[in-house]
């Protein structure tokens, strides 16, 4: 899809379940394909970034959101479509484990 993105879009909307690596050695990689092959460069291409951010006005608050932030990022590593993201960093067999720990109601 993003080699499409490249191809046919103005802009990329990058998802937060990414790291700096996948993005660099996978996601920008595939984003110049679909540049390339649509005769374009990356020059005037929008690119947008939303991170998970946890923040609060006490402790207490600030650790409530980063429990929220951490259970929304092992939903993403739940689901096999972001397998990539953590196989890129040997931890593929984690995705299975957080399906499981999701499917149990425990994720």
């Amino acid at each position: 899809m993003t080699e499409v993105a490249g191809e046919v879009a103005d802009g990329l909307l990058v998802h937060p379940f990414t790291t700096e690596r996948y993005l660099r050695e996978v996601t920008l990689p595939a984003l110049e394909r679909g540049l390339a092959a649509s005769g374009r460069s990356i020059d005037g291409f929008a690119i947008s970034f939303s991170g998970l951010i946890a923040t609060g006005d006490s402790d207490v608050a600030l650790h409530e959101a980063a429990t929220k932030v951490r259970g929304q990022i092992a939903f993403y590593g739940s689901t096999p479509a972001y397998r990539g993201v953590l196989a890129l960093h040997g931890w593929g067999d984690l995705q299975t484990t957080l399906t499981s720990c999701h499917d149990r109601g425990s994720g």
